[in-house]
């Protein structure tokens, strides 16, 4: 199993936050790809970082970075995605027996999703533990872009300017007419802060807004406009038929 991560000026983040938890969940640093947008970057993070990590070019914005990554990896390999800021797992009580570390849980989803023909696994979109389930859901749920595993196939998956994780999902609910929702875990992260990443990017409202119109359009039968607090454009899923 690889780790993927994408990082646009986080170099102490990082480091802080998503490496030092991946280091305490004994996750080996040669299976840690960090992809970055340029050489002089990349120059910044070795400073940092030092050279125990793989760190990548890639490309410089964020839906591009997101395609190279999915590329960059073999056919059929399993990898782990997450973001640059993970303090950590947060865990439903009473279900701590299912996760006793982020390498084994993460192998074990691999093979249970590899078994059921699926392609795509992912956590709870909350780190609250009040509304998370105590169980796996194989339907049509949001798989955040948080933290996900996919099995790699060269498929286009990104093509919106923003909400990435909600088109990676309606793919693979599409073609293969399952995904894999653990919603006794979530990760420790704020989503829309913290200096760097898409929080860099000005036109981010924007393009979420292109990208909900886009996949209105795209998938009406799946999906429909809704208010959200965070001031955000924001579409949720519809109830869809197996």
């Amino acid at each position: 199993m690889r780790v993927g991560i994408p990082t646009y000026n986080r170099q102490s983040i990082i480091k802080d936050k998503t490496l030092g938890w991946l280091e305490r969940e004994g996750i080996p640093h040669n299976d840690i790809y960090l992809f970055v947008h340029s050489e002089e970057i990349k120059k910044e993070y070795c400073k940092e970082l030092g050279d125990k990590y793989n760190i990548v070019v890639g490309a410089k914005e964020c839906v591009p970075q997101l395609k190279y990554m999915a590329d960059y990896f073999e056919e059929g390999e399993n990898v782990l995605f997450m973001d640059d800021d993970i303090k950590g797992m947060v865990i439903k009580e009473g279900y701590e027996k299912y996760y006793k570390s982020l390498k084994v849980f993460a192998q074990k989803a691999f093979e249970n999703i590899r078994n059921k023909n699926c392609y795509l696994w992912g956590v709870y979109p909350s780190s609250n533990k009040f509304f998370m389930r105590g169980k796996i859901t194989y339907s049509f749920k949001l798989i955040i872009g948080g933290l996900y595993g996919m099995v790699i196939r060269k498929e286009k998956w990104f093509t919106v300017p923003m909400k990435t994780d909600y088109e990676l999902t309606i793919k693979h609910w599409i073609k293969d007419g399952i995904t894999a929702r653990y919603n006794f875990l979530g990760v420790d992260t704020q989503v829309y802060a913290g200096k760097g990443g898409l929080q860099d990017d000005k036109d981010r409202e924007k393009k979420d807004w292109q990208a909900c119109m886009i996949m209105l359009e795209k998938y009406p039968q799946l999906v429909a406009l809704k208010k959200a607090k965070t001031g955000y454009p924001e579409i949720r899923f519809k109830k869809a038929m197996a």
